[in-house]
């Protein structure tokens, strides 16, 4: 698969999205992509990646490539292929991180 993507740097934290909604779609929760387009990377709250030094850049670029992996995963199985997903929004999130946590 070949993607045009649009990546977004503001200070030390970085953003993605398809350029035009062609191979993923355009808004899908399940899929981990949000109302403006750009993908859910990772939870900030929790693990987030500053992109400070070469390899925070690398982190990110892998979790770029991982995601885009699952997404193909993702169109073939019909649901999200990771079983740790968490809940979507960040009051879900938190909560289910709390629960998990004891």
């Amino acid at each position: 698969h070949t993607y045009r993507l649009v990546i977004a740097i503001f200070g030390g934290a970085a953003t993605a999205r398809e350029e035009k909604p062609l191979l993923l779609p355009a808004f899908c929760p399940e899929r981990h992509i949000n109302r403006d387009g750009s993908f859910c990377l990772f939870w900030r709250a929790v693990d987030d990646i500053v992109i400070d030094s070469v390899s925070a850049a690398r982190a990110w670029w892998e979790t770029l490539i991982r995601f885009l992996q699952q997404q193909v995963r993702a169109a073939r199985l019909r649901h999200w292929p990771d079983a740790k997903a968490r809940a979507h929004g960040e009051k879900a999130a938190v909560h289910q991180l709390r629960a998990a946590r004891g």
